[in-house]
């Protein structure tokens, strides 16, 4: 499934969105988990918030035992203070990925 907003979502993808909901096991977790973060990166929430989720989503990340996020928790941990303050800037590298050649 195409990562996606799940506004976005077409029905077939909903559908199975909603099968893997129902099994509520390590993916749903992670789909969750995924969506939570999205949302810090989103740009539509209040600064307050946008200081506070990293933290909570650090934390819920570090409870999950999933160890990609537990890891990805401790990387986003060591550098928050940048990331707050590219959210806040508006910055981002993706106009830099795009342009940038996928590697062979």
């Amino acid at each position: 499934m195409p990562l996606r907003n799940p506004d976005d979502l077409t029905d077939r993808q909903a559908d199975s969105l909603a099968a893997i909901r129902r099994t509520a096991g390590a993916v749903w977790r992670a789909y969750q988990g995924k969506e939570a973060l999205r949302a810090v990166f989103a740009g539509d929430l209040p600064q307050a918030d946008v200081t506070a989720l990293p933290d909570r989503w650090c934390a819920w990340a570090q409870r999950s035992r999933l160890e990609p996020f537990v890891t990805l928790g401790r990387t986003i941990r060591e550098h928050r203070d940048g990331i707050l303050a590219a959210i806040r800037l508006g910055l981002s590298n993706g106009g830099v990925e795009a342009a940038t050649p996928p590697s062979a």
